[in-house]
Formats: structure tokens, sequence, C-alpha cells
């Protein structure tokens, strides 16, 4: 286990398995985060971040600790981890007008 890993499998959402998985929009994700009530986990591979952009590091803050709710940026690879995802991915993102670093 990498110690992403080992942080994700202490947070109770990533316990709670699949039965906690859904979609949402890019706003209701952002929205979550905004409020403090969740924090994006950004999958994408490298070279997808690098030539799509990044999202801005307040927006993941608060997962180490694991006490947000976990949502997943799923990029071409699909890896989610069992957790909620942003339905559309990054071009969802970005076409709602979401915040990119």
């Amino acid at each position: 286990m990498t110690p992403i890993d080992i942080r994700l499998a202490e947070t109770t959402l990533f316990a709670g398995g699949s039965s906690m998985c859904s979609a949402l929009t890019a706003r209701a994700a952002f929205q979550e985060a905004l409020h403090g009530r969740a924090s994006i986990l950004d999958l994408r591979s490298g070279s997808e971040r690098a030539r799509e952009g990044e999202l801005p590091a307040y927006l993941s803050s608060g997962a180490e600790d694991g006490h947000r709710r976990l949502i997943a940026l799923v990029g071409a690879d699909g890896l989610t981890l069992d957790l909620p995802t942003i339905d559309g991915g990054f071009a969802a993102w970005r076409d709602a007008g979401m915040p990119v670093g």
C-alpha cells in the first residue's frame, strides 16, 4: 500500500464501501468542498493534470485527516477507489466554470 492508500483506508467513507458511492455534478462537488464538507481527491494521471489543468489545492485540503467526505475526480483510467465521483470528470468541472489552478 502507498501512503495515500493507507490514509484512504482509514477514512470513514472509504471503509463504508461502494454503498455510499454516487456521482455528483461539478457544481455540487465544488460546493461540498468549498463549505468544508468534502475534499476532492484528484485521481487523474500526471500527464492528464499537465494537459488539462490542476484543481486548486484548497479543494483537497482536509483529506489527510479523514474527517471529510472524499469525492474523486476520475481520470481516463477510471480509477474511483469506490468513492463518489464528479460526473463528467475534469471536462465537466471546467465547462461548469469551476476554479482551475
